[in-house]
C-alpha cells in the first residue's frame, strides 16, 4: 500500500518506511522511525533547512513597505454563502500570498478578483477607476488574469499537446487571419517550454501526461493571450519577464 499526504504528521505515523522523490530521481529510503520531520524537509526541498531560514531572515531586512494610492482596491468584495465581504490592497510591483485551506475562500476570492464568478457586494477600482468584472474576458481587457488550480479543466485544453496548447494562445493573439510559420510555431513554443521549465520539455507530450505542477506553467502561455497579463490570480505564481511577447507588472 501507498500513502500520499501534504501532511507529514500523517505520513510519519502511518507509514513503515518512507521513500524520499525529487526531480524524478529517488534521493533517500529510509523506515520512518529514523527519520526526523526536519530532516524529511530538507531532503524533499533539496536545501538545508538552515539555508532557507538564512534567506528567509534577508528578504525581511529588505521588505519594503507600498506607498501611495493602490493601483487594484476591493472594499466588500464578497459572494452570499460562499464568500465574507473582503478588503483588499495591491501597489505595483508587489507580489501578495493568499493562503488558507481548502474551503476557505481562497479560490472564490480569486475568481471574484478576475472576472470568474460575480460578487454580490463590494466595489473594485483599477488604476483609481471604478470597474466591474462580468467574465475574465472583461478583467483581461484590464489586464488582469487566473490560473485556476483545476488545471485539465479550467486552464489547458486536454487531449493536446503543450506545443498545441501554447501555439493556440499565440495563434489567438496575432488573429486567425494570419497564421504563425512552422518556424514561428516552433521557435516560441521552444523558448516558453525553457523559459517556463516545463518538463518533460518535448513539445509532443499531451498535456494529460504531464505532472501538476506542469499543467500549470502551460496556463501561462495557454490560459491566455501573453503580453496582455499585468496582474494574475493563480494558485501555483511562476512568471518570467523575458518570455516573447511578456509584459511585466507596471
Amino acid at each position: 500500500m501507498v500513502f500520499a499526504s501534504h501532511f507529514l504528521e500523517q505520513v510519519l505515523a502511518l507509514s513503515d518506511r518512507l521513500t524520499v522523490l525529487r526531480a524524478g530521481a529517488k534521493v533517500a529510503e529510509f523506515p520512518a522511525h529514523q527519520v526526523e520531520r526536519s530532516e524529511l524537509i530538507a531532503l524533499m526541498i533539496g536545501r538545508d533547512l538552515q539555508d532557507l531560514r538564512r534567506i528567509g531572515s534577508l528578504r525581511q531586512e529588505h521588505r519594503t513597505y507600498p506607498e501611495g494610492t493602490p493601483f487594484y482596491s476591493t472594499r466588500g468584495l464578497g459572494q452570499q454563502d460562499v464568500l465574507a465581504p473582503t478588503d483588499l490592497d495591491l501597489h505595483r510591483g508587489e507580489v501578495v500570498g493568499i493562503a488558507g485551506l481548502r474551503g476557505s475562500g481562497r479560490t472564490e476570492l480569486a475568481r471574484l478578483l478576475a472576472g470568474g464568478a460575480r460578487p454580490d457586494s463590494g466595489r473594485t477600482e483599477v488604476d483609481g477607476r471604478e470597474v466591474s468584472f462580468s467574465s475574465p474576458a472583461a478583467a483581461l481587457r484590464h489586464h488582469i488574469a487566473m490560473a485556476s488550480e483545476d488545471r485539465l479543466s479550467e486552464g489547458v485544453i486536454a487531449g493536446l499537446s503543450i506545443r498545441e496548447n501554447i501555439t493556440l494562445a499565440l495563434q489567438s493573439m496575432r488573429g486567425w487571419a494570419r497564421p504563425l510559420s512552422r518556424a514561428e510555431r516552433e521557435e516560441l513554443v521552444a523558448a516558453y517550454i525553457d523559459e517556463l521549465g516545463i518538463s518533460p520539455a518535448d513539445p509532443a507530450t499531451l498535456v494529460d501526461q504531464l505532472s501538476g505542477g506542469n499543467q500549470q506553467r502551460c496556463c501561462w502561455p495557454a490560459g491566455w493571450p501573453p503580453g496582455r497579463a499585468w496582474w494574475c490570480w493563480t494558485s501555483r505564481p511562476r512568471a518570467s519577464t523575458s518570455l516573447p511577447g511578456w509584459r511585466s507588472s507596471p
